[in-house]
């Protein structure tokens, strides 16, 4: 990779600016640094860098800091990372789930850390073929699978469904989470509360862990209050459902 391949890559303050121009050199093969050349005169950061294949000092007259080849490649993932998050709607279908939307949840559910975000457990295959086949017998659950151009990216629906007390627990996923802030969690629950009415549901409730601190403010700006937390960490939140012109 160039030196000026490595400057485009970086943010402005990061970039050489006026007479101080970086240099690269190597020591006995073993230890590469960057430094800055003013007038002739080496000008070096706080410390020689490790060995890596890129380096840059940030020099300023009272301090200097050094990138190493790690932390310049976590900065260009939370760069593109944040480019993603700010990109336009994604637009999402809803459909019933079928196999193929099974073998994909199976492998967003091996993730331990996305278990852990919504609360969930370890999916078992046989397991989850049972629950698959009594779906069409329910009458307290509601699933639809989330699409979008790229496949299936989550799913969502009503569970707990009780017709006499007119109340229904939502629930919904998006995986990866890195789809978050485009929308379409706001898409999800518009839908299923769309449906909820259909039902003549008239209270929503959610559960969700204390940790997921973004499902919370979402569900505060969607209109849902919290009621309670229970010992486990995890709060529950309501929210008063009516049909649209009543």
């Amino acid at each position: 990779m160039r030196r000026s391949d490595l400057r485009h890559d970086l943010p402005l303050w990061l970039r050489h600016r006026g007479r101080s121009r970086p240099f690269q050199y190597q020591k006995n093969g073993s230890s590469a640094g960057c430094g800055f050349r003013r007038s002739g005169a080496l000008c070096l950061g706080q410390r020689f860098l490790p060995p890596v294949q890129y380096g840059v000092v940030w020099h300023r007259p009272i301090q200097a800091r050094h990138l190493e080849q790690t932390d310049r490649d976590a900065y260009l993932a939370r760069k593109h990372t944040n480019r993603f998050s700010k990109e336009k709607t994604l637009m999402i279908n809803f459909e019933k789930i079928d196999r193929s939307f099974l073998e994909v949840s199976r492998k967003w559910f091996s993730n331990a850390d996305f278990r852990r975000l919504i609360m969930a457990e370890q999916i078992e295959k046989d397991a989850q073929e049972a629950w698959f086949a009594s779906l069409s017998q329910r009458t307290d659950y509601y699933i639809l699978g989330v699409k979008s151009f790229e496949g299936w990216v989550g799913a969502c629906g009503l569970k707990h469904i009780d017709p006499s007390l007119h109340t229904a627990e939502y629930w919904g996923y998006i995986y990866p989470t890195e789809l978050r802030g485009r929308g379409v969690g706001r898409q999800m629950f518009d839908f299923v509360a769309s449906k909820a009415v259909d039902r003549e549901i008239q209270t929503i409730w959610l559960r969700v862990s204390v940790e997921n601190k973004i499902a919370v403010k979402c569900y505060e700006r969607w209109g849902f209050s919290a009621v309670c937390k229970d010992e486990s960490e995890v709060i529950r939140m309501e929210m008063a459902i009516e049909r649209p012109g009543t």
